[in-house]
């Protein structure tokens, strides 16, 4: 008896399972057919747009995706120079739809054209031909363009579109958000045209050397004209050694109120005191203990940190403390005495060795290969491009043809002074033109000195014939190297340029004198 129950149940278990089965495969079967039906009732023309699941096959997209990509080549081809950013989207919000209304038409399809640039003629351009291409497009319907792109320096920023930098060394990033690439680095009391502020408070600026990016807000003290040409009339001082304080007294158990590193700008409030209040001397660039980057040391007498004489300074957004009067010099005696000589951009260019290799650096607190370069020359008094693709532009070629073809002999790259940049790369190729990446600053004797990891020195022979008897490496000025490795990359070398005599001359490099560090803008 037991076995026949549990045998039912058995039998009663299974069907139902099978039944459960053949009501899902039936209902999966209609549920086929009703999507069939409905895909057969769609027009022809909509299945097409609906299986492509890309808006770009859309004609609009599409006409303006090429055209924006014209604009942008003619007018803003690199973004670190110029700025150009639009995009096109149909009217959604009620301020779109007034604006529409006021031209008079009832309109079919209204485009708006959204976002920013530096560039009038770009703007002019681009609502031109998306008018034109979009009134071709849609032949017969009444098509509006509304023109909601920013000319910058944008109007929103109430005229204050001069900045200063305000921090030891300010970060700046490829976009206005923490999250975004490291761009480059500007130092403080460098000035900087405002371009826009983001949602975020970050600001779009272009600094000294025509780079634009965006910078935290905190970072820059924006000023009207008024303001700005009141604060560069005031006189200023620069620091001149590799890293100090700013002190809220005159004495190093003060609190901080700022950091500060080699070529920071200060505005001098008033005369050196001693740490007791006593009128001192500022030695003003002028002894054996300051440096400019013409001198052998920074505190070359020992004077240095053992002076007692401060200089009361302020920074651009106000806040005001006490330096040291022998780490620092007047901004207009410096100036006067930056010589970019071979021996200079040397002596200062070496001073760097053994910092670490940062991504966007041009300071102490961490360099790239660029801004080594860039660095060593603006403590000299030359400002140049940012980037060594940028840089690779600027000043006189020079010939180098033999060594880049291979040759890696000396006597090849006797075209060369100390203080020269060298270009290394991808070389070109039928289908890729050369690819800078990479600059060095030739030291003499096919040496050179570049931030790879480190800022370290190499030599460019690889038999290293260019060692003395014992293998140490003499630079031009009998700086003794020591021993040093051969550059691996020295097979990617594409060219060299010689920037020493081409400021002010159209080849793409500023004295500070023109830079506009004092009064002029």
């Amino acid at each position: 008896m037991t076995a026949l129950l549990i045998k039912d149940v058995v039998i009663l278990f299974i069907f139902r399972k099978f039944t459960v089965l053949i009501l899902c495969i039936m209902r999966y079967v209609s549920f086929l057919a009703l999507a069939a039906a409905a895909f057969i009732a769609v027009p022809a023309g909509m299945q097409a747009q609906e299986h492509s699941g890309c808006k770009n096959q859309n004609p609009d997209n599409q006409a303006f995706e090429k055209l924006n990509k014209e604009v942008r080549s003619e007018y803003a081809p690199d973004e670190r120079d110029k700025t150009y950013e639009v995009r096109m989207e149909k009217a959604k919000s009620q301020t779109d739809q007034e604006q529409a209304s006021q031209t008079g038409q009832t309109n079919n399809f209204t485009f708006v054209l959204r976002g920013s640039t530096t560039e009038a003629a770009a703007k002019e351009t681009i609502v031109k031909k998306m008018r034109e291409a979009l009134a071709a497009n849609h032949a017969g319907a009444n098509v509006q363009v509304l023109d909601s792109i920013d000319l910058l320096p944008s109007a929103n920023l109430n005229g204050k579109i001069y900045g200063i930098i305000c921090m030891s060394v300010a970060s700046f990033n490829c976009d206005g958000d923490f999250s975004a690439e490291s761009g480059t680095q500007a130092l403080m009391g460098m000035p900087v045209k405002i371009l826009e502020q983001n949602d975020n408070g970050w600001y779009h600026c272009v600094n000294m050397e025509g780079y634009t990016a965006w910078v935290i807000g905190r970072s820059v003290t924006a000023m009207n004209e008024q303001e700005y040409d009141e604060y560069m009339k005031k006189p200023k001082v620069l620091v001149n050694t590799k890293y100090t304080c700013v002190y809220r007294e005159p004495s190093d158990n003060s609190l901080v109120v700022s950091d500060a590193v080699w070529g920071d700008i200060l505005v001098k409030e008033g005369d050196a005191v001693g740490a007791h209040g006593e009128k001192g001397d500022m030695h003003d660039g002028q002894g054996k203990g300051n440096h400019n980057g013409q001198g052998k040391g920074l505190h070359g007498s020992g004077n240095g940190l053992h002076n007692n004489s401060w200089v009361h300074v302020a920074i651009a957004d106000g806040r005001d403390g006490y330096i040291r009067s022998s780490e620092v010099i007047g901004l207009e005696k410096w100036m006067s005495m930056a010589k970019p000589t071979p021996e200079n951009i040397v002596a200062t260019a070496r001073q760097f060795t053994g910092y670490p290799y940062v991504w966007g650096g041009t300071s102490v607190k961490g360099i790239d290969c660029s801004g080594l370069a860039k660095t060593s020359y603006f403590l000299n008094g030359y400002v140049l491009r940012r980037d060594a693709s940028q840089q690779c532009k600027t000043g006189d070629s020079l010939d180098v043809a033999k060594y880049v073809a291979g040759e890696q002999t000396l006597e090849n790259l006797k075209a060369l002074q100390p203080g020269d940049l060298l270009f290394f790369g991808r070389k070109a190729t039928a289908k890729k033109p050369a690819h800078v990446s990479h600059v060095g600053i030739y030291l003499g004797n096919g040496i050179m000195i570049h931030s790879s990891d480190i800022v370290r020195i190499n030599t460019l022979i690889p038999d290293c014939s260019n060692a003395n008897a014992e293998g140490d490496f003499i630079g031009h000025d009998g700086y003794n190297y020591g021993k040093l490795p051969y550059y691996g990359g020295s097979n990617h070398l594409l060219m060299a340029r010689r920037i020493i005599g081409n400021a002010d001359c159209g080849k793409g490099i500023i004295s500070v004198e023109k830079a506009g560090l004092t009064k002029e803008k």
